[in-house]
């Protein structure tokens, strides 16, 4: 009865959370985002008056936070004939995190889990464990400037959840609102379907249209000209200006080299996912569930792990298996 409520008060405090934040990132009330040109109707009653406090971060053992989440669903896990297996690392690494929140999205992806696998009985496997992550593919910009400052980061477009960084291309036609996979060498970028492959395309900052060209820096690939924004001051991310050629750089995080991060990672047996639904699985009210689902539960645990400076991934086949992978930062050293 006190476990439940506790998870009760967790997940009403995560609630206000992800609702505000969401609301924060799409009216670009945000500190660090620009305002965007397009935004919901603002929440309404409890959920959208909540103001949430921000994690308070100390040294975490991830794995008694995953022993404290089991406690909490132990009986919903029973009730649908779930084997739950644990394999978790001995003298994990602490997390910087709150061991609260955490617990939330741990509690969170387990009941997601076990609503997956149904009534029949599966099994869900809990690892933790310490991941060795490469910059490229991982590393992400999660705020853009034009060399005079101008905002670019578009939270009105998500690419993976993620607010995408806008700008205007220039090629062999009018002018284009484009935007770059905020993600490091994922390059999943949109709006540049009219571009011809091959052709070389200038960049500008929509509000300035000052030119991002890198003068006398020419593609190490292709020869092209390089584009560049910025991710803090004298912080350059470039990128090459014509379309096919998948060459970026981003020299500060490749100097600094592959990053430790604590890893939880809880893999099911269930139904799997549909591909077209990953886009927006994170999406606040979105659900595959129907009647069933508030679509809240995994938009409280992006919230919580984007809040915590970490990432959160899926992957799924349908009718086979569920994995999420969350990485969170490494506690500071004393």
């Amino acid at each position: 009865m006190i476990q439940t409520a506790v998870a009760i008060a967790i997940v009403a405090g995560c609630v206000g959370y992800v609702v505000w934040r969401w609301w924060s990132v799409w009216s670009g009330k945000t500190a660090g985002r620009g305002g965007c040109r397009r935004c919901p109707p603002a929440p309404r009653g409890e959920l959208g008056s909540a103001r949430p406090t921000a994690p308070a971060r100390k040294p975490t053992d991830l794995n008694e936070v995953v022993r404290h989440s089991m406690a909490v669903v132990m009986n919903q896990l029973a009730v649908n004939h779930v084997d739950l297996a644990l394999d978790l690392m001995a003298e994990l690494p602490a997390a910087f995190a709150d061991s609260n929140q955490i617990q939330q999205v741990v509690v969170n992806l387990l009941l997601n889990a076990a609503d997956a696998i149904g009534p029949d009985g599966g099994r869900i496997r809990i690892i933790t464990g310490i991941a060795r992550i490469p910059p490229r593919g991982h590393a992400v910009v999660r705020r853009a400037t034009c060399p005079r400052g101008h905002e670019l980061m578009d939270p009105a477009v998500r690419i993976g959840g993620l607010a995408g960084i806008r700008l205007l291309a220039r090629a062999d036609g009018p002018d284009l609102t484009v935007h770059l996979d905020p993600v490091y060498g994922r390059a999943q970028n949109l709006g540049f379907g009219s571009i011809h492959e091959g052709v070389e395309t200038s960049f500008c900052c929509p509000e300035c249209r000052r030119d991002l060209v890198v003068p006398e820096q020419p593609c190490p690939v292709c020869g092209a000209p390089l584009i560049a924004f910025l991710a803090a001051p004298g912080d350059p991310v470039h990128f090459c200006s014509r379309k096919g050629c998948r060459h970026s750089d981003w020299p500060s995080q490749d100097l600094a080299g592959d990053r430790s991060l604590v890893e939880l990672r809880v893999e099911d047996s269930g139904k799997g996912i549909q591909p077209e639904d990953l886009p927006r699985l994170f999406e606040p009210f979105f659900s595959t569930k129907g009647n069933r689902g508030t679509g809240l539960g995994l938009a409280v645990t992006w919230g919580i792990v984007e809040s915590h400076e970490g990432t959160i991934e899926v992957e799924s086949r349908v009718g086979e298996w569920t994995h999420f992978t969350v990485r969170l930062p490494l506690a500071p050293q004393s």
